[in-house]
């Protein structure tokens, strides 16, 4: 026979687990009702992501088996640019969803951000396995692909994800700019074209068809391209030196000296725009101007080919000027550097790192920003 007052504190007691197993069932992720998880993800929406890892360092604490927890605090490590930490967050995940391509494509994001391009393509291969149709996937790889040099390979993916997004202007400039580089530029230009069809105000759609219209010699329609871009998207560098290029095709060394004077007030140690300067005064006959963006052409050349290349042209700024013991010593520099450049140079030939010989100078466009994400 129970006594009452047994009777009583069984009561309690059976109330008291019932109330902690409630307890314990609020604090799981269970129907997503974990107030931890709640919280973090407020955070994020705020923009806290300081906060969110907090919150979601809770959640995890109290179901290490729930892959979204990890998934939202992989995605703040992202935001905070500590991608290690964010890897580290959708391996987790992807342990406990093996089938999740949304965990895939965040993980080889966070592996592309540490220059990981070729781990991250294979992720991004078993995103689009899980989910064909996984547009960003696919984009994402055309961006890894194109980092590690596949200019082929990569305009296939942006031709994926544009089969799922065929309205997107920023995919249709990637691609462009990537069948730019394989030299199709008739593909560039129908990429170009229909981006600024679609986008009319898209400043970067501008902006690269500016730079094929320069390499095939239209300049008038690269200024008409390059101003329509800033006016759109004012003070960029970049393209008021490619604007700058347009105006020496034209034969108007003057407006390009002034653009590559307006680029170089942002990014002085450009040697490109340093460079296609040095040509301008030259043409000018403004020999000392000329020489002196030449030597620092030569001083911030981001590699030896390039300052090769910035010797030779030197060279025929000194024999325009009657130095040939100079241009004799920078034609040995040159070659010296470039065993591709020949042995025995002619000044009577012209300057071969002149723009209407070349198309362009090899500087012109690489490393341009990539603005078709933007």
């Amino acid at each position: 026979m129970i006594s009452p007052a047994a009777a009583i504190r069984t009561c309690f007691l059976v109330a008291g687990v019932t109330l902690s197993l409630l307890l314990l069932s609020s604090n799981t992720e269970a129907n997503g009702q974990n107030p931890a998880f709640a919280a973090g993800t407020a955070a994020m929406e705020r923009g806290d992501y300081n906060q969110a890892v907090n919150r979601f360092d809770e959640a995890i604490g109290t179901d290490l088996t729930s892959a979204k927890s990890f998934v939202k605090r992989g995605e703040c490590f992202f935001a905070l640019k500590n991608f290690p930490l964010a890897v580290a967050d959708f391996t987790a995940a992807i342990n406990l969803e093996p089938r999740n391509a949304q965990i895939y494509l965040w993980r080889g994001k966070s592996l592309a951000k540490q220059g990981k391009h070729a781990d991250a393509i294979r992720d991004f291969q078993q995103a689009v396995r899980l989910k064909p149709d996984l547009a960003e996937a696919h984009e994402a790889q055309g961006d890894s692909l194109d980092s590690q040099g596949d200019r082929r390979k990569a305009s296939l993916a942006y031709g994926q994800a544009l089969e799922q997004q065929p309205e997107s202007a920023p995919l249709l400039v990637k691609r462009g700019r990537v069948f730019q580089q394989q030299g199709f530029t008739d593909k560039a230009l129908n990429d170009f074209n229909s981006a600024i069809r679609l986008a009319p105000q898209f400043s970067t759609a501008y902006f690269n068809r500016g730079v094929v219209y320069n390499g095939i010699h239209r300049p008038e329609d690269a200024a008409a391209d390059l101003n329509k871009s800033l006016q759109l998207a004012p003070g960029d560098a970049e393209t008021m030196f490619e604007r700058g290029r347009a105006h020496a095709g034209m034969k108007d060394p003057k407006k390009a000296i002034t653009d590559y004077t307006e680029a170089l007030q942002i990014y002085p140690r450009t040697s490109k725009y340093l460079y296609q300067r040095a040509k301008a005064w030259q043409q000018l006959s403004e020999y000392d101007k000329a020489l002196g963006d030449y030597q620092d052409a030569i001083t911030y050349a981001p590699d030896e080919l390039i300052a090769a290349q910035y010797y030779l042209a030197r060279a025929f700024c000194y024999h325009a000027m009657g130095k040939d013991v100079l241009a004799n010593s920078d034609i040995e520099n040159a070659t010296r550097i470039d065993t591709g450049l020949p042995r025995h140079i002619k000044f009577d030939d012209g300057d071969p790192t002149d723009d209407q010989r070349t198309g362009g100078s090899d500087q012109s466009t690489r490393g341009h920003r990539r603005r078709g994400a933007n």
